[in-house]
This record gives structure tokens, C-alpha cells and sequence, in this order.
């Protein structure tokens, strides 16, 4: 309060600026209490977007090109880098990074314990400095220091991990010294969270589609031909022999009835009813095998099939 003239203030000017001071301060409280939760808001809507966007691809290079772009969003920081233990090189690596000198991210070799990221990766917790030239607990190898050189200068790291698993390090990087917070921490531990389960499962992908082409590959090598049938007598898959021995291309075989693709055939007697018993057995017990010979009289030829149940592990 100013007056352009001295005077004692009385008793009721002290009691009215005592009321407009609590009124001022309840109107400061509220707009940071409003400013916090437009904030809050604001970070659980690109979290929410963040895992949307993960849940896009399967592809785990592709996965990690979005999360280090998010959490450059995110943090508001300068650079991101996601690194990942690799057997051949002996430690970790980079393997998608944003904003970092490129020597950095194709020579850098971190053994678990090493800079903030190896501390991250081997003690499972959030590892951070606020600024790497001032700090005499962050300790690189001899051979790193001309990388180490052109890197940033404050880092916060935190372990990329599902179940007992680590299963790499998220890193986000500031070119000027900066002071990390708790919040800090937590929004990059978030991130990281949702980043494992998204990596978790396009490996898991991976390795499935990499086994099915495995077994495609075994089933199209077989001499015998093969054909899997659904519960309701429809061709699921055959491979290029059974196609062969059916004088029928593979592909065709496929979304047919048993019945009909034998019937084109003249497949018929005592052997084929057998056959399609011993189908209907296999459906109802799951543990019924049987085999016989069946004529197919256009083809002039006599095939020995054997049945055996399919089971998903």
C-alpha cells in the first residue's frame, strides 16, 4: 500500500489489508493449483498418446524411433537415446538415438556400471548428473574420453525393464548443465515403463514370426505331404508335396471341405468313410491317431495317410 503523503495506518487499514493479502493469496494458490493440473493434464494426454502411438507397430526399431522422439517431447529436453546390451560388442550400445553426435552413437560402448546410462542398466534405478564436467563420481573408460567430449552435459537415465528383465536403458540428454527433478524421474520413468512393454512385445513378435517362417520352412521341406484341417473338416494349410500328390496347387487346397477336394477325385469305398471316422475321432478325443490307404481313382494312384491331433502350446 503507497500514499503521497505519510500517515499511520489505523487499526481498520491494517484489518482491510490483512483481508485483500488472504484474498490475493487464495487467488495465487488456486491458479498454481489450476497451472499444476492443467499441467498434469497435459502430460497424462501425451502419455495416453505416447502409449497409442507405441501400440501402432510391432517393429522394435520403429518402436524406439518413438520414444526417444517422445521423450524429447515430453521432458523437453535436447537429445534422447535408448541403449541396449549387445553380446558381440561387450556392452551397451545405442540403438536408436535423437540429437546426439553421431560418433557417439555408433562407437560408444558402455559396460554395465559405466557412465550414467552403465550405472542405470547394472543398479536398476534412475541415475542422473546434473552436469558431467563437474562431477567426479562419473567415470569413463581411457578409450571413450574423445567421445565423451561431444557429448552433452546433464544426464538422467533410467532402466528400460519388464518382469525381472532389463531390457535396455532410456536416456534423455541436456546440451547445459541442468538440475534434475523427482518429477523429472518419474515422467521419464513412465515413459520407460510403457516402453518396455511395447519393446517386450514386438521381441515377442519377433521371435514368433521368426519361428513360423522356420516351420513354413520345414513344412514346405517334408517329402510327405501334409495338410492341417480344422475341427470342421476345412483345409487350413497344405504344403507344395500334398499339393503334388493331389495333382492340386497348394494355394487351392486352402478354404476347401476334405470332402470335396477328394471327391474331385472319386476318392470313394470303405477307406475313405474310415478316413474321415478316424477325422471325427481326432476332433472329439484330441488323442486318437489312425492311418490307411485311400485310392484316388482319376489320379490312378493309392496314397497312405496317417491322422494325428494338432495342439496349441
Amino acid at each position: 500500500m503507497y500514499a503521497k503523503v505519510r500517515r499511520k495506518l489505523s487499526p481498520e487499514d491494517i484489518s482491510l489489508l490483512s483481508v485483500l493479502g488472504d484474498q490475493a493469496a487464495l487467488a495465487i494458490h488456486k491458479a498454481q493449483l489450476y497451472e499444476e493440473t492443467r499441467a498434469q493434464k497435459e502430460e497424462a494426454t501425451k502419455l495416453y498418446g505416447i502409449t497409442a502411438h507405441l501400440a501402432t507397430t510391432l517393429d522394435v526399431d520403429s518402436v524406439l524411433d518413438q520414444v526417444v522422439a517422445k521423450t524429447i517431447d515430453l521432458l523437453g529436453c535436447d537429445a534422447s537415446a535408448v541403449y541396449v546390451h549387445d553380446e558381440a560388442r561387450g556392452g551397451l550400445v545405442v540403438r536408436r538415438g535423437r540429437h546426439l553426435d553421431p560418433a557417439i552413437v555408433r562407437d560408444l560402448v558402455l559396460k554395465p556400471g559405466e557412465g550414467v546410462a552403465g550405472r542405470a542398466y547394472q543398479e536398476r534405478r534412475p541415475v542422473s548428473t546434473a552436469d558431467r564436467l563437474a562431477d567426479p563420481a562419473l567415470r569413463y573408460q581411457t578409450d571413450h574420453d574423445r567421445l565423451i567430449q561431444s557429448a552433452p552435459r546433464a544426464y538422467l537415465a533410467v532402466p528400460v525393464s519388464v518382469r525381472d528383465e532389463v531390457l535396455g536403458v532410456l536416456v534423455c540428454y541436456y546440451f547445459a548443465a541442468h538440475q534434475f527433478s523427482a518429477k523429472e524421474a518419474q515422467l521419464l520413468s513412465s515413459l520407460a515403463a510403457h516402453a518396455a512393454i511395447a519393446m517386450d512385445n514386438a521381441r515377442h513378435h519377433q521371435a514368433v514370426m521368426l519361428q513360423q517362417n522356420r516351420l513354413s520352412q520345414i513344412f514346405d521341406a517334408t517329402s510327405d505331404g501334409m495338410l492341417l484341417v480344422s475341427p470342421a473338416g476345412r483345409v487350413e494349410t497344405a504344403n507344395r508335396r500334398a499339393g503334388d500328390l493331389l495333382a492340386i496347387k497348394a494355394s487351392d487346397l486352402v478354404g476347401n471341405e476334405l470332402t470335396e477336394v477328394l471327391a474331385w477325385h472319386r476318392a470313394e469305398g470303405a477307406d475313405y468313410r474310415r478316413m474321415f471316422s478316424a477325422l471325427r475321432s481326432l476332433v472329439q478325443h484330441q488323442e486318437d491317431a489312425a492311418e490307411g490307404d485311400l485310392e484316388l481313382r482319376s489320379l490312378k494312384r493309392i496314397l497312405h495317410w496317417v491322422s494325428q491331433p494338432t495342439r496349441d502350446r
